[in-house]
């Protein structure tokens, strides 16, 4: 079983462009565990609703505050091979949030508010009027689950950030 989660870990380090030591660890010590953290990812991949470049703009954006190099460099990686244009990925990464369209800046803004866990209802209904209520959801998903990888690498020590990273990951 472990010869197989190493064979399925390597497949995702390559679709991502990353290391996923982290859960080499885990599937080390639990491949039941491995399982449990792989049942997330149809969580942490859901939308339908939501256009694509907001869906990744908010997870390199969470990404980005959770300061660690490697779920921003994933984040962004597969914002481009979902054909998320580059200019926007820079002022995200780059915090110039300002030159983002307004649909775009919002989403962003609203998931900066919801990290930091100040309500900001009338973003939220202006987000739920632009995406719907179904992609409100997506987008409170998107929220969620990119913190969710960052805490694991934090609480295993696998966390790196942006700082400690050898070279600039993000080549925008």
């Amino acid at each position: 079983m472990k010869r197989i989660a190493s064979w399925a870990i390597g497949r995702e380090e390559r679709r991502l462009g990353v290391t996923l030591e982290y859960l080499r660890e885990i599937a080390e010590v639990s491949i039941g565990a491995l399982m449990k953290i792989a049942l997330l990812a149809p969580f942490a991949s859901h939308r339908k609703r939501l256009p694509k470049t907001a869906y990744h703009l908010a997870k390199v954006t969470v990404a980005r505050t959770a300061e660690c190099g490697t779920c921003e460099e994933m984040a962004v990686n597969l914002a481009l091979k979902d054909g998320v244009p580059r200019h926007y990925l820079r002022s995200v990464v780059e915090g110039h949030l300002d030159e983002l369209p307004v649909a775009l800046r919002e989403t962003c803004e609203y998931s900066l508010a919801v990290l930091e866990r100040w309500d900001s209802p009338d973003l939220r209904e202006t987000l739920r009027s632009r995406y719907g209520t179904e992609g409100l959801t997506e987008l409170a998903f998107a929220i969620a689950s990119a913190q969710l990888y960052s805490t694991v690498k934090l609480g295993l020590g696998n966390a790196q950030t942006r700082s400690t990273l050898p070279v600039n990951p993000i080549a925008l």
